[in-house]
């Protein structure tokens, strides 16, 4: 089984997703940090689960959390989360390195 690897900037995101959520609705912000966690046990047994995303970069795969996109890459031993993304967000952009959305 691979192990997980959630990038610095993966993180980051999460605990931004999870904070807004938490000042407006608690019940939704646990809601979806189980969901997110539910996810990540999936992609570490089923890594092909989600789609690849070979249009924002090389090797790069995606799996939606309600409005979030995860970003992903199966290395060899790990599950390397890449980022966590508001579907809204100009994805492409960010991925290419231009983060002022």
């Amino acid at each position: 089984m691979l192990t997980l690897n959630v990038s610095p900037e993966a993180e980051a995101d999460l605990v931004a997703a999870l904070n807004y959520w938490d000042e407006r609705s608690p019940t939704y912000a646990d809601q979806m940090a189980a969901e997110v966690d539910a996810r990540y046990a999936l992609l570490l047994t089923q890594p092909r689960f989600g789609r690849t995303r070979d249009d924002l970069a090389a090797g790069l795969r995606s799996t939606v959390v309600g409005k979030y996109v995860v970003l992903y890459r199966i290395g060899q031993t790990t599950l390397d989360i890449v980022r966590f993304l508001h579907g809204s967000r100009d994805i492409l952009r960010i991925i290419r390195g231009d983060e002022s959305d």
